[in-house]
């Protein structure tokens, strides 16, 4: 079983970088997981039903979601809601937030954001160990 889905855009270097570096910290943690840059990558002739089944039964059996809102890849958020309606514990990563910047309410309402890899280390530690996510959403960073 996979305990952790990462749902982050993987299209370009940056992107692929941000998920290698999330598997890193996974890794460090000793905790398994499923990124569908590595396990379900589209080939020519797949059928794209197949992989939305394969994603969806992923993380169906994940115990916590970590979704990288960097990019605002529709698929990522797809995820992220299907997530939220199966009852995950869902982790943002929001790298790239500017000062004054404001996160999405709807999301911030269905989980906890980090902006940097220190704090997604803690947070996913963290995590394990209590089985639950510290509350790190700054209400004054959404949008109202």
């Amino acid at each position: 079983m996979k305990n952790v889905y990462i749902a982050a855009p993987f299209f370009n270097p940056e992107q692929t970088l941000v998920v290698e570096e999330i598997k890193a910290i996974l890794d460090v943690h000793e905790i398994e997981y499923f990124s569908p840059k590595d396990e379900s990558m589209f080939k020519q002739g797949d059928a794209p039903k197949d992989i939305l089944d394969l994603n969806c039964s992923a993380i169906d059996c994940a115990i916590l979601v970590i979704v990288v809102t960097d990019g605002k890849d529709v698929g990522a958020i797809w995820e992220a809601g299907y997530a939220y309606a199966k009852g995950k514990q869902i982790l943002y990563v929001w790298l790239s937030r500017e000062p004054d910047q404001k996160f999405n309410i709807m999301l911030a309402a269905s989980g906890e954001v980090v902006h940097n890899y220190e704090d997604l280390s803690t947070q996913v530690y963290g995590y394990y160990i209590t089985g639950r996510l510290t509350e790190t959403v700054d209400r004054s960073m959404l949008h109202e």
